[in-house]
């Protein structure tokens, strides 16, 4: 590929063309094989993007954006239907390595997509909790849950995050969704009120008015919606 940077440098290079490589990173370096490959496979060239794939491989092995390239690989493998192969490639992708949580979700992606399995679906995302418990993680537990229908299990789970983080309006924002989405209305009222009297960011009373108009409660929403507009207005 006849890009600065992107081969390795050769010894023949001047030193004003190695300072000039050195200057691109190894993941814009990666990027750059990447959209390669990706604009090949979407003209339908498999067997090219599968050779920018390798390429990539080959250069950048045992670096740590190796993982990107072999989640790429795996996209390839899709491409050709191929839809053990990609999932054998990702599992092979272990907790130590970087983009781990990508290639998880690239599996869920997969069983959910190609093998129709919500249950291996959520697995991959319970994997990543368990293994990896972060704020981040319990969010794409609950979104997982709330994508295959199961809201009660989403609010069981961004309850139990937002317990250790009770500021967290996005988490607050969630539940409330959720409880919407089991028709627990008045529940949810209770809730987006209570998140907004402990200091909960102000777009979730435009969530709480936009309930309450479903609801047909149009001098309450128009009450919520004025004061959000009033804590938005710039001091004078």
């Amino acid at each position: 590929m006849a890009l600065p940077g992107v081969k390795r440098l050769g010894s023949g290079k001047s030193k004003a063309s190695a300072r000039d490589i050195e200057q691109i990173s190894v993941n814009d370096r990666v990027t750059v094989f990447l959209e390669l490959a990706d604009a090949h496979r979407q003209l339908g060239h498999n067997p090219e993007a599968a050779n920018v794939v390798q390429n990539a491989l080959n250069e950048f092995k045992d670096t740590p954006e190796e993982v990107r390239i072999m989640i790429a690989n795996a996209d390839l493998a899709l491409a050709r239907e191929d839809v053990e192969e990609a999932l054998s490639m990702l599992r092979n992708i272990t907790q130590e390595q970087p983009y781990y949580i990508e290639a998880r979700e690239k599996m869920a992606y997969i069983y959910l997509h190609h093998r129709k399995d919500k249950r291996l679906y959520a697995s991959c995302y319970r994997e990543l909790v368990e293994k990896n418990p972060t704020p981040q993680t319990s969010l794409l537990l609950g979104d997982a849950y709330m994508s295959i229908q199961e809201p009660e299990r989403a609010i069981e789970v961004y309850e139990q995050a937002l317990q250790k983080n009770p500021r967290d309006s996005t988490l607050a924002s969630k539940i409330g969704q959720a409880l919407v989405q089991t028709h627990n209305y008045g529940k949810a009222i209770n809730y987006y009120e209570k998140a907004l009297q402990t200091g909960s960011k102000n777009y979730l009373r435009y969530d709480l008015a936009d309930l309450l108009l479903k609801l047909r409660q149009f001098e309450r929403a128009e009450k919520e919606l004025e004061i959000a507009l009033k804590r938005e207005a710039p001091c004078m």
